[in-house]
């Protein structure tokens, strides 16, 4: 609601931002009272799955020179941890800054991982408000980000951005001294998992997480570990892949070993982990603008049914099983793969399948 005000009195100015705040306030018909008893179900549900101590968390965002360009790279790490730290290296996806993912992110942080995100190129970043989408032709705004050429610029860009990382560490940097580099898990979301799944960052990575992931119409056989999570209810925000879930489940099939986590009602959205949004914060009309949250600006379906932005039982779903994947598979845990193959299907029985190969 936006008031002109040049030509009110103070003391009406006054009035009307009182009466703004309590209506921001209020519950009103935009923010709904919290649901308690759904409160209650996520608090059981993250009470009773897999779970890691969390540490103290140092959190950084440096701009490293690479390519002779200024490059925003988020850093994460456990404050106090001793030891050296595997590493999760995050791909945001299209429209997101290197400060997406954040709840996944800090997660995994918090249970004693470093984890460096970056976008590796800024046209990625901007996409939403290219000319392409200000035209509103978001097909062709998929069709230009998702060209080989530009997949090739991208981990050119992110293994230039390790080789540094590596640098830093063997000249003594504070933070990547830290850091075991023999011991490095990709995590992609949307169209981050284009340049994971090439072949030269395949080699360098332990375990490869996708979210709602960008895929080929074939996907070839992986030999890193392979956790994909999709949704039911996950949509290209361009239009331009008629079914994700469908192109998931395919890319896990083409796979001797992967898992498959299949969200039964958690939206694109919901799997890009971006910060808690509150009730009032839902899909707008397919107006361009999108949800507010990590940076993103996409179109959204006027078709979807409503939901709550955060979504919190598929987020919690997804955290237990990104941690238990990255603990079975970065610190050979037993008890994390144990987890994975006997309790995580009963646990989330209801809100997601799994399917699980081994060939």
């Amino acid at each position: 609601m936006n008031v002109p005000n040049r030509h009110l009195p103070s003391a009406t100015l006054v009035f009307i931002s009182a009466l703004l705040l309590a209506a921001c306030s209020g519950p009103g018909p935009h923010r709904a009272p919290p649901d308690r008893e759904a409160q209650a179900r996520v608090a059981q549900l993250t009470a009773s799955g897999y779970r890691a101590p969390e540490q103290a968390l140092t959190v950084t965002m440096q701009r490293w020179i690479i390519a002779g360009e200024a490059l925003p790279v988020d850093l994460a790490l456990p404050a106090g941890s001793a030891g050296r730290l595997p590493l999760i290296v995050y791909l945001p996806g299209m429209g997101e800054s290197a400060r997406a993912g954040v709840r996944w992110r800090q997660l995994w942080a918090h249970a004693g991982y470093a984890v460096l995100s970056v976008q590796p190129l800024p046209d990625d970043e901007l996409a939403w408000s290219s000319e392409l989408a200000r035209a509103a032709d978001f097909k062709g705004l998929a069709r230009e980000r998702r060209q080989p050429a530009q997949t090739e610029a991208r981990l050119r860009i992110i293994l230039a951005v390790l080789e540094q990382a590596r640098a830093r560490a063997a000249a003594g940097d504070a933070l990547m001294r830290r850091v075991d580099f023999g011991n490095v898990g990709i995590a992609a979301y949307e169209l981050g998992a284009q340049a994971a799944l090439a072949a030269p960052l395949q080699a360098q990575a332990k375990a490869l997480l996708l979210l709602g992931p960008v895929l080929p119409e074939r996907t070839e056989s992986i030999a890193t570990p392979l956790l994909l999570v999709s949704s039911r209810r996950d949509q290209d925000p361009t239009g331009l892949d008629p079914d994700p879930p469908k192109r998931s489940r395919a890319a896990f099939e083409a796979q001797d070993s992967a898992t498959l986590l299949m969200l039964g009602r958690a939206s694109h959205t919901a799997l890009a982990g971006a910060p808690e949004l509150g009730p009032d914060e839902l899909d707008e009309p397919s107006s361009g603008r999108g949800r507010r949250g990590g940076g993103r600006r996409e179109p959204t379906f006027s078709d979807a049914a409503p939901v709550r932005a955060n979504e919190d039982d598929s987020a919690v779903v997804i955290e237990a099983a990104s941690l238990a994947f990255w603990d079975a598979n970065l610190r050979g845990s037993s008890e994390a793969r144990g987890w994975l193959r006997e309790r995580a299907p009963a646990w989330s029985q209801g809100l997601a399948e799994w399917s699980s190969h081994q060939r």
